[in-house]
């Protein structure tokens, strides 16, 4: 499932991640990495370890470009995989930026697959059916943040 690629301003990931508290050492995957930005930021800014996957070639070699140009190769990998077929159980944190009709699915698999205490941060769109720990903002637009297994409860 290809959605268009939207960048997330500069900003917000900045935002996101101390909204996720992510901290130096911890193993942060980006589903849906796009051009790489929130890899390479979780690495110079949080000295965290960032896995990423991207269905589109074009920006899986982008992100790569980008990692090379920022130094930071060694701490990341992006992979051209589809992250429905991952095993996402290793994250510490998760950063998603998808539309709607992937947070359905995804939401399943996020329960099923990351430890207690991971952390799920979400810019613009809730996860169906989870309550968010905490919201912030960026951009006009809202950033919503889980922590498992507390906050992956559905609501009924």
């Amino acid at each position: 499932m290809n959605a268009p690629f939207a960048p997330t301003p500069e900003e917000t990931v900045t935002r996101a991640l101390r909204l996720a508290g992510l901290r130096e050492g911890e193993l942060l995957y980006d589903l849906g990495c796009g051009d790489g930005r929130v890899l390479i930021k979780a690495v110079k800014e949080f000295d965290a370890i960032a896995l990423g996957f991207e269905a589109q070639c074009k920006l899986v070699e982008e992100a790569k470009a980008r990692i090379r140009v920022a130094s930071v190769k060694k701490w990341v990998k992006v992979f051209k995989e589809d992250f429905f077929e991952e095993d996402l159980s290793a994250a510490d944190v998760v950063y998603v930026y998808l539309y709607p009709p992937m947070m359905g699915a995804l939401a399943e698999k996020l329960r099923k697959e990351l430890k207690r205490g991971s952390r799920v941060v979400s810019y613009r769109y809730p996860i169906q059916n989870w309550v968010p720990y905490r919201v912030g903002a960026s951009s006009g637009h809202s950033i919503f943040l889980y922590r498992l297994p507390e906050s992956a409860r559905t609501s009924h």
